[in-house]
C-alpha cells in the first residue's frame, strides 16, 4: 500500500478527527474553541491546532495497533528528519486511533524528553516500519504503548467520553 501525504493531511482534518481531538483537549484543559493552524509552514513546525493558547500537534491513525509510531525519517530520499527527531514548536502532543475513539494527550516537552532518553534502546529493540509513499519512504519505530507509558512522567488518556490523568513517580 502506498501512502499519500496530501490525503493523510486531509484525513487528519476530517470532522471525526477534529471532534475526537477537541473532546480530549476539552477534558484536559476545559472548554474552549479549537482553532486550525491554517498553513503548511506551521504544519511542518508541528502545529496543527491552537487550543486555549496552546500549540497542538496531533497524530491520528486510522487502524489500531498497540504502539506509537515514532517517525524518525520523513523522506528517505532527502534524509529529512521525522517528527520524532525534530524539535517541534508545539506545547501539547496528541496521539490517537480513530477506530477505537482513543487518544493520549502529552505535554510535548515530557514526550520529547522520553523519546530522547529511550530512543537508542527502542531503535535497536523494535523493527523499523517503512511506509511507502509515491517517490520516497517514511521510516518509523513502533514503540508499544505500555512501554512508553511506563517511561513518561505524565499523560492523559481519553477513551470514548472518559478522561483519566496519570503520573509516574520516578
Amino acid at each position: 500500500m502506498t501512502n499519500n501525504f496530501k490525503e493523510q493531511l486531509k484525513a487528519s482534518d476530517s470532522p471525526e478527527v477534529t471532534q475526537l481531538v477537541w473532546r480530549a483537549l476539552r477534558s484536559v484543559f476545559g472548554a474552549s474553541e479549537m482553532i486550525p493552524e491554517g498553513n503548511l509552514t506551521e504544519q511542518f513546525k508541528g502545529i496543527d491546532r491552537y487550543y486555549k493558547g496552546f500549540k497542538i500537534e496531533h497524530k491520528m491513525r486510522t487502524i489500531y495497533y498497540p504502539d506509537i509510531l515514532f517517525e524518525i525519517v520523513s523522506n528517505d530520499n532527502t534524509n529529512t528528519l521525522g517528527w520524532a527527531e525534530k524539535k517541534l514548536d508545539c506545547d501539547v502532543f496528541v496521539y490517537g486511533w480513530l477506530p477505537i475513539n482513543t487518544v493520549y494527550v502529552f505535554e510535548y516537552k515530557d514526550f520529547k524528553k522520553t523519546w530522547e532518553m529511550n530512543k537508542k534502546v527502542w531503535i535497536s529493540k523494535y523493527n523499523r516500519k517503512v511506509a511507502k509513499n509515491d517517490t520516497y519512504n517514511t521510516i518509523s519505530i513502533p514503540v508499544p504503548i505500555t512501554e512508553l507509558l511506563n517511561k513518561i512522567d505524565q499523560y492523559w488518556l481519553y477513551e470514548g467520553s472518559c478522561m483519566t490523568g496519570h503520573t509516574n513517580s520516578g
